[in-house]
């Protein structure tokens, strides 16, 4: 695992806990919760502070939350069903077919290369059960930033020293062409995005066939 990239996660995630709504469930949190059974095994990717996957505990559900940083998260109480893991998304998931109910990644899935992201998706299609959840949030190629810094391969720029994929609808239905769409759409915003008034984001969820 890349100790500078887990360094450079770390000191985003200690300006984002200065944040007000660092606490809260993302927007996308609560969009994607009606399309989870009750008490479903889910696993987050790519947790940040925690937030999201701590509430859907809250709400009953049991959750497995991985980032390639797991140190300066929220902390979380006792009573809820709440794993941590810390899991590099670039390697192969290190979960065997069929081991959750759902799979939840709240803007963590944009960091690769058009063939390791096809990887990535194939691997989450494998580890969810039958009529399993996808839920996740993406940038956008109608983001203000697509087009900045190095370009690395189409949709894939290098900006302040970070890998960035954008994401149109078309991409998207071609990594999740094998479920049967819930949701789709470049409607989705954060609160970082929301005060700014942008709602761009894309957001799928999807059912496994």
């Amino acid at each position: 695992m890349s100790t500078e990239l887990e360094n450079y996660w770390l000191n985003k995630r200690s300006k984002y806990a200065t944040e007000p709504w660092a606490s809260l469930p993302s927007l996308f949190a609560q969009t994607a919760f009606p399309y989870f059974e009750p008490a479903s095994e889910l696993l987050e990717l790519g947790a940040g502070l925690g937030q999201d996957g701590i509430w859907f505990a809250e709400q009953g559900i049991e959750v497995t939350q991985t980032d390639i940083a797991i140190g300066e998260m929220l902390s979380v109480p006792e009573e809820l069903q709440v794993k941590r893991e810390r899991i590099d998304l670039s390697e192969r998931l290190p979960y065997g077919p069929a081991s959750f109910d759902a799979v939840y990644a709240c803007l963590s899935l944009h960091y690769f290369d058009w063939h390791r992201t096809e990887q990535l998706f194939d691997e989450i299609y494998d580890i969810l059960r039958p009529e399993g959840v996808l839920a996740v949030l993406l940038n956008s190629v109608k983001d203000p930033e697509y087009g900045q810094g190095r370009l690395i391969e189409e949709d894939y720029f290098e900006i302040d020293g970070i890998k960035k994929r954008y994401f149109d609808l078309p991409s998207l239905q071609k990594l999740t062409q094998r479920y049967r769409p819930l949701l789709i759409d470049d409607q989705g915003t954060s609160y970082k995005d929301q005060a700014k008034g942008v709602s761009n984001l894309i957001r799928f969820i999807g059912k496994k066939a």
